[in-house]
């Protein structure tokens, strides 16, 4: 399960300490489980690699545990795809078509078959949703992701999700 923390835009490159700042503004306990209880405590955590605009980068991730019905949680931030290593902004770049070659030189590890992969995937899920409400990139598109698909834009595996509002 996962517990996706909504922020704003951010003029700032996502790093280990952009999300520790994210998670420290927020008053654990009281995330919502999905059995609608506030009862969270820490269970630990573990590393995930993220490409992003500028490489490559390991975060460690937060899992908390509801003391009421014992569900796990991991605790991401609006912009990592649950199940995804594609940070979302380079996600929209590729879907975008800005400059795909510019994106893999940038991150080697981004490849022609990560590109197709993007690609394809807003093609099956996304295109039609965002045409259908005369959406932009410029839109909440995770705010609206989750009240329509009940997850994050641009993933891809269905499951039971939250989305917390915070404020930075």
């Amino acid at each position: 399960y996962m517990i996706t923390l909504k922020v704003d835009k951010l003029n700032r490159e996502i790093s280990q300490k952009l999300y520790d700042e994210i998670i420290a503004s927020v008053d654990i306990h009281l995330l919502e489980c999905t059995c609608k209880r506030h009862n969270m405590v820490v269970h630990g955590y573990y590393t995930r690699k993220l490409k992003t605009n500028n490489g490559n980068i390991e975060l460690v991730i937060l899992r908390v545990r509801c003391k009421d019905c014992g569900k796990t949680h991991a605790v991401l931030i609006s912009f990592i795809v649950p199940y995804q290593s594609i940070e979302m902004s380079v996600q929209i770049k590729i879907i975008a078509n800005n400059d795909i070659e510019k994106i893999m030189y940038c991150n080697p590890n981004i490849d022609e078959l990560d590109i197709y992969r993007v690609k394809e995937r807003f093609r099956l899920r996304y295109k039609s949703f965002m045409k259908s409400l005369n959406l932009t990139f410029e839109d909440d598109l995770v705010f609206l992701s989750f009240k329509y698909f009940k997850s994050n834009f641009m993933q891809i595996h269905k499951g039971v999700y939250n989305l917390s509002s915070i404020s930075t």
